[in-house]
């Protein structure tokens, strides 16, 4: 295995597979991310990680890079782990079931320990830009300790008073 292989593995090296322009955006907003998330992004073992999913499931070594982009897009907000799976079926040619299973193996492994840092920059950051960014990422009741489906009454619209009752 080259060098090369084992940078592009990280998410950040995963950069090295995109055009320049898009490079620079990630790059610039880098340092903008919580220092877990900067770690996650750059640590050999989140590579490591990554390379033994891609030789777990029988996977070319090339696909190491773009699992690693998938972690630095749902890091930065553009997607999220609930699309995790999709986006492995789709762009790995993963059967769902398969995809389904390494996506659950990502974020247990990669996403639980720093759950409640990245939803609190999506959420920050989805204030500072007007709610472009993709909702919290928890995708299961275990990752952040919360529950999955569940309905925020705080958020949710009062219905309409009721017409007042005639007087006689």
């Amino acid at each position: 295995m080259m060098q090369d292989d084992t940078y592009k593995s990280r998410p950040v090296g995963s950069l090295l597979t995109r055009e320049r322009s898009e490079e620079e955006r990630y790059l610039n907003e880098l340092p903008d991310l919580p220092p877990s998330l900067i770690s996650l992004l750059m640590s050999a073992k989140t590579g490591a990680f990554i390379r033994g999913l891609v030789r777990n499931y029988d996977l070319a070594l090339e696909k190491a890079a773009m699992i690693a982009f998938m972690v630095l897009q749902i890091s930065f907000g553009e997607k999220t782990l609930l699309q995790l799976s999709t986006m492995l079926a789709s762009d790995l040619q993963l059967p769902l079931e398969k995809a389904q299973s390494m996506a659950q193996e990502i974020e247990r492994e990669l996403f639980a320990p720093i759950m409640l840092e990245l939803n609190a920059y999506l959420t920050q950051k989805r204030k500072i830009t007007g709610g472009s960014t993709s909702t919290p990422v928890s995708s299961s009741p275990s990752a952040a300790g919360g529950a999955r489906n569940v309905l925020d009454l705080k958020s949710q619209p009062r219905p309409p008073q009721p017409p007042a009752i005639p007087q006689r």
